[in-house]
């Protein structure tokens, strides 16, 4: 990741960083590298090795943030590359957010590429639970994402994801652009498309914060 891409918006994250509480993120990437159906038609992508390489470059954020002062730690749910199930993501993510929630702001983002079973579809979409801090970090991340990516908008939706309905802190899911459409997927292949969704991930999660601020002093 050039760091050259990210040096003005940590300049900035370390100007404010009195407006927002310590911070625990956590992500998750999801399907595995052998995962049937997480790949483009042909076959040049596969779902983790876009998943793994965001998630990757937000922790390399992250390592900077620490760097520049910034209290946030960055955990992940599913490091391994082969499938981990939704069950023992959950378990981790409870057990992750009880050991921290006390002290810190404790946010959980998954990270995907979309796909469906013809080339039509495109766009980004992020989903969220019922839950109105949910949402509210769905619209920071949707909108931040919209704003560099230049892709349809497909909407901040509510979903019934265990992964979002049975985790303890906020949680989001972003389907970042479709696997399966041609155009789109050339985009996920690219380190620019993936340093743009990680920074804008990784913004969305301060902007978050600073809204968040009053609530969690409470």
């Amino acid at each position: 990741m050039n760091i050259d891409l990210f040096n003005p918006h940590m300049i900035a994250i370390k100007q404010r960083r009195g407006d927002f509480p310590p911070i625990q993120l956590m992500t998750d990437a999801g399907h595995g590298w052998e995962t049937i159906g997480k790949r483009s038609f042909d076959g040049s992508l596969r779902e983790n090795d876009y998943n793994t390489s965001v998630e990757r470059k937000i922790g390399m954020l992250v390592h900077v943030a620490k760097q520049a002062g910034v209290d946030i730690v960055h955990s992940l749910l599913s490091p391994e590359h082969y499938d981990i199930s939704l069950d023992k993501r959950v378990d981790r993510e409870r057990s992750i957010y009880a050991a921290n929630h006390r002290d810190r702001l404790v946010l959980g983002i998954s990270i995907h590429a979309d796909a469906f079973g013809d080339p039509s579809p495109n766009g980004t979409t992020t989903f969220h639970c019922r839950n109105s801090q949910s949402k509210l970090f769905a619209k920071e991340v949707h909108d931040a994402l919209l704003s560099v990516n230049g892709l349809r908008d497909r909407g901040v939706r509510v979903a019934n994801f265990k992964i979002l309905r049975e985790t303890s802190a906020p949680w989001i899911l972003v389907e970042a652009a479709f696997m399966t459409n041609e155009m789109e997927k050339e985009k996920l292949k690219t380190e620019y498309f993936r340093n743009i969704n990680a920074l804008s991930l990784f913004n969305s999660v301060f902007t978050t914060a600073e809204k968040y601020h009053n609530v969690y002093r409470k």
